[in-house]
């Protein structure tokens, strides 16, 4: 949704899907497996009025303008987009997913990532150096495997339209302890992002009686039981944000986290070496072989190139 001149509208997207296209391998998308996926169209509806909208999305490909001009009078070019919207409009998630999928699979090794939520989330942070230099709203799906974070996929839309971004730590930090819920609470959808080259989540756990009111009051709304930071090795929780970042500052100097010196990359190489010892008494060869790759990135050995497929 989206305010206008105290008007209501809905906003969405639509997308140009093929099966088939070619050298391209399908990813899942709902029930279906497609081969390319882009967004081509922007609707907009007013709740009150019905009045509905169509623009070619920002970016949108060549197969897009081309229906755009056999139904010129339909569908307005993507310049016409009223400056209220363009503001507001965030990366589509589906092209996110899809996007984020794709990027997993061509990264991974061979153990598979595994979404750190079931589907992209929203994050506030600082824009495009080219877009005025405020916040944006960015989509972002994060990836784990072996227990730490893998990789970080975001969109934004930019100026020209939709980007898309990748990010991996040189060090990939260890993920926390999953935030559990119970009868009477529910944890909220985790935010991942990187902080001066660390990983940082923010989560929310929320007050939630099994009689599925809070505080026993059936108009009361979701209220905040606790929130979790973590900055990369470094921990906070509290009742409020502001809380729970005090108590991450009084685990210790924010800067000792972003160590990544030599003495440190050892210190970590000691501590995977230990653990592989650890995994080979148990005859788990699996844990084995992730941490052997671990160790691998702490030294800052190239992973070996696998042999192309046939």
């Amino acid at each position: 949704p989206a305010l206008a001149d105290s008007a209501l509208w809905w906003v969405t997207w639509g997308y140009l899907d093929a099966d088939y296209f070619p050298l391209v391998e399908p990813l899942h998308a709902g029930d279906r497996l497609v081969r390319y996926r882009r967004a081509a169209v922007l609707g907009a509806v007013n709740a009150v009025t019905g009045e509905t909208r169509l623009w070619l999305a920002p970016g949108h490909d060549s197969l897009a303008a081309a229906w755009g001009r056999a139904f010129r009078g339909l569908v307005a070019p993507p310049e016409s987009i009223p400056a209220w919207l363009r503001g507001r409009l965030v990366y589509p998630s589906d092209g996110l997913r899809l996007a984020a999928a794709a990027f997993a699979r061509a990264e991974q090794d061979t153990i598979a990532w595994k979404p750190l939520t079931p589907e992209p989330f929203a994050v506030i942070a600082a824009g495009l150096s080219g877009d005025g230099g405020g916040d944006a709203v960015w989509r972002a799906q994060a990836f784990s495997e072996g227990g730490r974070l893998q990789a970080i996929v975001a969109g934004v839309m930019a100026e020209p339209g939709p980007r898309l971004f990748a990010w991996r730590q040189a060090l990939p930090d260890r993920l926390p302890a999953v935030v559990v819920g119970s009868s009477e609470t529910r944890p909220g959808a985790a935010r991942v992002w990187l902080a001066g080259g660390r990983m940082l989540i923010v989560q929310a756990r929320f007050a939630e009686p099994e009689s599925g009111t809070a505080g026993g009051r059936a108009d009361a709304t979701p209220r905040v039981e606790s929130v979790f930071i973590t900055w990369g090795d470094r921990n906070g929780e509290g009742r409020s944000v502001a809380a729970a970042l005090r108590d991450l500052l009084a685990s210790g100097p924010l800067g000792a986290a972003g160590d990544t010196s030599v003495a440190a990359r050892w210190r970590e190489a000691r501590s995977l070496a230990a653990e592989m010892d650890a995994a080979l008494a148990r005859r788990d060869m699996e844990e084995f072989g992730r941490l052997y790759r671990r160790l691998l990135e702490a030294l800052g050995v190239p992973r070996p190139k696998l042999a192309p497929r046939p």
